[in-house]
C-alpha cells in the first residue's frame, strides 16, 4: 500500500486522535505502605489501540511480529529470571517501530500484560495513544478496603483539561477577541519572553497543537515567534495566525519526518536515538527539528509542494 503526503499526513492526524472516552479510564500505579493511599495514571486497554489500527489500516493492512527471551537478574536480593519481549509494529507504506516490556517469569499472565505494554509503547511512536502519557497522574487520594478510590475520579480527559487550565492566568473565549495569557512556570511562554511582552496566546493554539508537537517544542516555537513579534504588532488575532502559521509548519515536518522511515535499511527508532531524542513528541526546539529535517534529506521547499 502507498500513500502520497496528503493521505499520510491525514492518517498521522487520525492516529494522534484521543481514544473514545469510554475506552480510557485510571489505573492505579503506586500504592502507599498502608495501603490506605493511592496515585492513578490513565490508561486505555490494547482493544483501543488494535481497534484504531484496524479502522484506518484494516486488520489486514498492518502486522506486529513479537520476540521473546529469558535473562538472569536479580530480584529481593535472590536470583531469577525475567523474560524481556519486543513487538514490532509495521505499516507499509507508513512504516515501523519496535519497543520492549519485560517482567519476571512467575508474574501473572506475564506473556499477555507484556506483549500489550510493548505493543502500546511501539504504537505511540506513530503518535497512537501518546497523548495518554502527556495526562498528569493523580496526586495520592484515599483508597477503601478494596483499593478503590474513595471518591469518584475526574474522567482522565477532564482531569488533563482542568490541568492545562490550571496554567492558564486568565482563560476567556477565543470567539469574542479574548485570550488566554500563560503565567512563566510550566507554561507554553518562556518566563525570559514575557519580561520583554506580555505574550498572549489564544487557547485554540494550545489545545489544538501541544498534543502534536510536545510541550518542550510547542513551548520553542511559541516563544521564538513571540520573540519575532515582539515591538511589531499589539494585534492579537495578527499573533495568534502568525503563531497558527509556525506552528503548522512545524506539524508538517514532524509528519514528513515520520513519514520518511518508508523504505530505509536504518529504523526510525535508531535514528532518534542517533539524534538524543527520546521519541518524536520530545524534540527540545525549533533548532532540532531543523536540524533533524536536514539530516534527514527534507527540505522546507517540499513542504510547499
Amino acid at each position: 500500500m502507498t500513500y502520497n503526503d496528503e493521505q499520510k499526513n491525514t492518517l498521522y492526524i487520525k492516529l494522534r486522535e484521543q481514544f473514545p472516552a469510554d475506552q480510557v479510564h485510571w489505573v492505579c500505579f503506586q500504592t502507599s505502605k498502608d495501603k490506605k493511599k493511592a496515585r492513578y495514571a490513565a490508561y486505555a486497554d490494547i482493544r483501543a489501540y488494535l481497534d484504531r489500527l484496524n479502522d484506518l489500516f484494516t486488520p489486514g493492512g498492518w502486522t506486529k511480529t513479537v520476540k521473546a527471551h529469558t535473562v538472569s537478574c536479580i530480584h529481593n536480593n535472590m536470583q531469577a529470571a525475567k523474560v524481556i519481549f519486543t513487538v514490532l509494529v509495521s505499516i507499509p507504506g507508513i512504516g515501523e517501530h519496535e519497543s520492549t516490556a519485560e517482567g519476571l517469569v512467575d508474574t501473572a499472565n506475564l506473556s499477555t500484560r507484556c506483549e500489550a505494554q510493548a505493543l502500546k509503547r511501539a504504537c505511540s511512536e506513530f503518535g497512537l495513544g501518546r497523548y495518554l502519557y502527556d495526562i498528569p497522574k493523580s496526586n495520592w487520594v484515599p483508597v477503601d478496603q478494596n483499593g478503590q478510590p474513595e471518591n469518584q475520579l475526574p474522567h482522565p480527559h477532564d482531569w488533563a483539561a482542568r490541568a492545562g487550565q490550571a496554567q492558564a492566568q486568565t482563560q476567556t473565549n477565543l470567539s469574542t477577541g479574548n485570550v488566554i495569557t500563560m503565567p512563566g512556570n510550566n507554561s507554553l511562554v518562556s518566563s525570559e519572553v514575557q519580561k520583554t511582552e506580555a505574550i498572549q496566546v489564544p487557547q485554540a493554539l494550545i489545545k489544538r497543537f501541544e498534543p502534536n508537537l510536545g510541550k518542550a517544542l510547542c513551548q520553542d516555537v511559541f516563544a521564538t515567534t513571540a520573540a519575532q513579534l515582539a515591538g511589531k504588532t499589539n494585534d492579537p488575532s495578527e499573533k495568534g495566525r502568525v503563531m497558527a502559521e509556525k506552528m503548522t509548519k512545524a506539524e508538517q515536518m514532524i509528519n514528513a519526518l515520520m513519514a520518511s522511515a518508508e523504505g530505509r535499511e536504518e529504523s526510525f527508532s535508531a535514528y532518534m536515538d542517533k539524534m538524543s531524542v527520546k521519541d518524536i513528541r520530545s524534540i527540545p526546539s525549533v533548532d532540532v527539528l531543523r536540524r533533524m529535517f536536514k539530516t534527514r534529506g527534507l527540505s522546507l521547499e517540499s513542504l510547499a509542494a
